[in-house]
């Protein structure tokens, strides 16, 4: 079974419906690029991405957002 590689309208549409804002992108040396969101109560998720088209798999974008959302402060 292959992952399916997420484009970046499909990410940012994911994000943005659980409240996330992009705040920018980072370049590592070893790991490579990510862009990076907030949460709106401040967590930060790095999203990898690769290629020229800049995808990321969806099972690692939901595995993140899933330990982000699971920091969410109770009312």
């Amino acid at each position: 079974m292959t992952a399916r590689a997420l484009s970046q309208r499909e990410i940012g549409a994911e994000l943005k419906a659980h409240g996330f804002t992009k705040a920018g992108k980072i370049t590592t040396a070893k790991s490579g690029d990510y862009d990076v969101w907030v949460s709106e109560w401040g967590e930060p998720l790095m999203v990898p991405v690769a290629g020229p088209d800049r995808r990321c798999a969806d099972f690692i974008l939901h595995e993140r957002l899933q330990k982000v959302m699971a920091t969410k402060p109770r009312s």
